[in-house]
């Protein structure tokens, strides 16, 4: 499963029912699951660029932007969504790039310039 990272913004509409905030997050987790998610926690902050934080774990990008797409469509919140990446899919990434870049470049498995000639 991949994890997300969702920074949240109230809305005008998040802003006057901002009392009900810390219910509406079972709401959430219900829908969340609902489309395969689940809701690992949520963080809110308070004078900072984004008033929530919420980290998801769930099977695609896809089904992550549907779930945000529907609290969004909501109006009391707006979302960003971001894929993060644990250290050993970091470390696939990296190697794949590596790979790639090899290849693509022509270089060394040194990754200086394979000589021609």
């Amino acid at each position: 499963m991949a994890i997300f990272i969702a920074l949240g913004t109230y809305a005008d509409q998040g802003c006057r029912e901002v009392k009900q905030t810390v219910s509406c997050t079972a709401d959430f987790k219900l829908l969340a699951k609902q489309h395969g998610m689940t809701v690992k926690d949520v963080f809110w902050m308070r004078g900072q660029q984004y008033d929530m934080v919420t980290v998801l774990e769930g099977p695609s990008c896809a089904v992550a932007q549907a779930l945000l797409l529907v609290i969004n469509m909501r109006g009391n919140i707006r979302t960003q969504l971001l894929r993060a990446h644990t250290a050993a899919e970091m470390e696939a990434v990296l190697e794949a790039a590596t790979a790639h870049a090899t290849e693509a470049l022509g270089l060394s498995s040194s990754g200086r310039r394979a000589s021609v000639g």
